[in-house]
């Protein structure tokens, strides 16, 4: 893993709350659990230092792991609301105020408040994947998200076995929405940083077969990828393996689901799949380019699941209406003419746009 310094961590602290859009007098309330900031102190004191020099009301305030649908105190929940900005950092679990609970709702909701999630666990704030300039990013998820609205059916397929498809319509897709508009995060939003990631929700004729090179429960890849089999928006069966004796345990329990939640398809160059798979919740790997990752439990007002676990399969090729959007992991928007202009702003394109491993 790379050697991190302070001015690693300012540099995608300050390009985190310039997505942001904080300025002076902003208030920006900052949420560690004791956990993360026994690990990693120096997130803290980076985004502490880089909101106080835009001039931002910067606090710092420890919190528990709320859970999947937990609340955060009541004092806790008065202040939140209160704030411009509030960042929750969390170690085991990336998002300890989960975005669905009814204080963070009611803070996007009726106080405008903007909601973020540290992603990634420990140095992820100054990888290159957070200093990456996100003007980079808006210009690829421009591309690909225009592409997507025009489409109907996508196909997620390998060399290995994967070929996944479904229907969809253009209110199926999320990614960095209003910030297009805007240039940076509007009020009422919630992100998940570093950014890098195109959602979408297959309906329910999601079907297929996904060969899946890593799991959220182990943290290594394997050395063949394990066949998932889904019908109709569930996975029906898991390939009986060593590796995946624990997970099939899980998802037989009352309580849990194996509902197809969401497809998350990574568009960071600067993402690491290599170093993603080290940290805490596989760090920017979600956000890698081209990585495919599949959400396996609850979907909050669709199907309810007391166990959450994500199966990534890497570098596919992924179509719409037949035509290819992603070769093989790479997306065909790195050639587009408005996408290099962007990156040429920053330094040389073929650099800026060429994924690390």
């Amino acid at each position: 893993m790379e050697e991190l310094s302070l001015q690693d961590y300012l540099q995608g602290a300050s390009n985190f709350y310039r997505f942001a859009g904080i300025k002076r007098g902003d208030q920006v309330l900052l949420l560690p659990t004791a956990e993360f900031l026994a690990v990693d102190p120096t997130t803290v004191t980076a985004l502490t230092q880089a909101g106080k020099d835009l001039g931002a009301d910067i606090s710092v305030a420890l919190i528990e792991d709320c859970g999947i649908r937990g609340n955060p105190p009541r004092p806790m929940t008065r202040a939140i609301g209160a704030w411009d900005l509030f960042l929750a950092i969390g170690e085991e679990n990336p998002n300890p105020i989960s975005g669905h609970c009814l204080t963070a709702l009611k803070a996007r909701w009726d106080y405008g408040a903007k909601q973020a999630d540290l992603n990634g666990g420990k140095g992820v704030l100054g990888a290159k994947c957070s200093k990456f300039p996100f003007e980079i990013l808006l210009a690829i998820a421009d591309n690909l998200l225009r592409r997507l609205q025009r489409g109907r059916t996508i196909e997620i397929v390998d060399d290995r076995g994967t070929h996944l498809s479904f229907p969809y319509d253009a209110n199926d897709i999320y990614g960095v929405g209003l910030a297009l508009e805007l240039g940076h995060m509007a009020a009422g939003q919630r992100t998940t940083w570093p950014l890098g990631g195109i959602t979408l929700l297959p309906g329910e004729s999601f079907s297929g077969i996904a060969m899946v090179d890593c799991i959220s429960e182990l943290p290594e890849f394997f050395q063949t990828p394990v066949r998932f089999k889904i019908v109709n928006g569930w996975v029906v069966d898991i390939e009986d393996r060593k590796e995946t004796k624990e997970l099939k345990a899980e998802l037989a329990k009352p309580g849990n689901a194996s509902f197809v939640d969401k497809i998350i398809i990574g568009i960071n160059p600067k993402a690491s799949v290599t170093t993603g798979i080290r940290r805490s919740r596989f760090g920017e790997l979600p956000q890698a380019l081209g990585v495919a990752k599949i959400g396996i439990g609850d979907r909050p007002g669709v199907v309810s699941s007391h166990f959450y676990t994500t199966g990534y399969v890497l570098k596919p090729t992924i179509l719409v209406d037949g035509e290819i959007l992603f070769d093989h992991g790479r997306p065909l928007a790195l050639k587009d003419p408005r996408v290099r202009e962007t990156a040429g702003k920053f330094g040389d394109p073929d650099l800026l746009l060429e994924p690390i491993p």
